[in-house]
């Protein structure tokens, strides 16, 4: 009954949204995914002078195809589902990818809407987990390194990634090496999930570096990087 209740709300919600003619513009720092075709399927391997070969898998998105429909409550009841399907095949997934799927299998613009649709499926489905604004699945721990390379530039954005995707990727460097500077370091992490090495995406790799060095995972010696 409490979930029932709570999805009430939110079709309330979405439609009273809807009809103030709120679009994508709400979502701050957001715009409305293009329509482009995106191929990840492929391998990837980057070079280093210092530890070899690192080799990332590809990411595999979950492309749907939604009926269309003009009511909220339509739409939750026919897209919420291919949220679960999403999340199964993506995870750890940000919630705003997850929205810009069902946005265009639906054939709607990306909106607050969409993301509050994906924020209540992922509460009705007991098998999704939400750390943050990430969607997991419940029990899934090991986290796999994708390459995001080819990603459309609208969802290519370093704060789309999971800090335990970054946290992998950063380990899978240091590991091999005996001890790996810091610049190698973020430029091979930052090429194996896709990226090139901005200021922002370095400034996400040391948030996560940071919290590493507080448990204890790795240790930060001089301008170089190493394991415990």
């Amino acid at each position: 009954h409490a979930r029932q209740v709570k999805l009430s709300h939110w079709i309330r919600m979405a439609e009273d949204h809807e009809e103030r003619g709120h679009s994508q513009n709400d979502v701050p720092g957001e715009q409305i995914a293009d329509r482009a075709p995106v191929a990840i399927e492929r391998e990837k391997k980057t070079e280093s002078p210092d530890f070899g070969v690192i080799a990332s898998q590809p990411y595999s998105i979950c492309a749907v195809k939604l009926r269309p429909f003009s009511d909220w409550e339509s739409r939750y009841r026919h897209w919420a589902p291919a949220v679960r399907r999403i999340v199964e095949t993506e995870w750890p997934v940000h919630e705003d990818l997850v929205a810009r799927r069902i946005a265009e299998g639906g054939g709607v613009s990306f909106s607050l809407g969409v993301v509050n649709l994906v924020r209540t499926a992922a509460i009705q489905y007991p098998e999704i987990e939400r750390k943050g604004r990430f969607l997991w699945v419940k029990g899934k721990f090991n986290v796999r390194v994708r390459d995001r390379s080819g990603f459309r530039p609208s969802e290519k954005k370093i704060e789309f990634v999971a800090p335990e995707e970054i946290e992998e990727a950063l380990l899978i460097v240091v590991e091999g090496g005996i001890r790996v500077s810091l610049s190698d370091a973020f430029k091979a992490t930052l090429n194996n999930l896709g990226f090139r090495a901005t200021q922002s995406a370095r400034d996400e790799i040391e948030r996560v570096l940071r919290r590493d060095e507080s448990q204890g995972r790795i240790r930060r010696v001089g301008d170089s990087l190493e394991l415990p």
